[in-house]
């Protein structure tokens, strides 16, 4: 998969990929024809339902990942300023509870 973007400040992006997956699977055959056509359609329904679970945990979960470390929905000052403030915080919290 990939993803391109237009520029630092870009509202917008591309994101791609392509997933392929094969199958192969002796199945019995009657005298007529239509059981070929219901073991295909069972194994694409099975490799339909693969291919969904798949797409939803692993590549949903990493295009999450990937966008939300190329962006930030808050300036880096705002998130210093509370981060210090964290800090601070945690600090006193430790020192009030070692003084007593």
């Amino acid at each position: 998969s990939s993803y391109r973007s237009s520029g630092i400040n870009a509202e917008y992006g591309d994101l791609g990929g392509s997933l392929s997956r094969q199958v192969e699977k002796d199945l019995p055959m009657t005298s007529d024809n239509f059981s070929h056509i219901v073991n295909i359609g069972g194994m694409v329904e099975k490799m339909e339902n693969n291919i969904r679970s798949v797409l939803e945990t692993v590549y949903f979960g990493r295009t999450l990942d990937l966008l939300n470390d190329i962006r930030s929905l808050v300036d880096l000052e705002s998130k210093k300023a509370h981060d210090e403030l964290n800090k601070g915080i945690a600090n006193a919290i430790k020192d009030r509870t070692s003084g007593n």
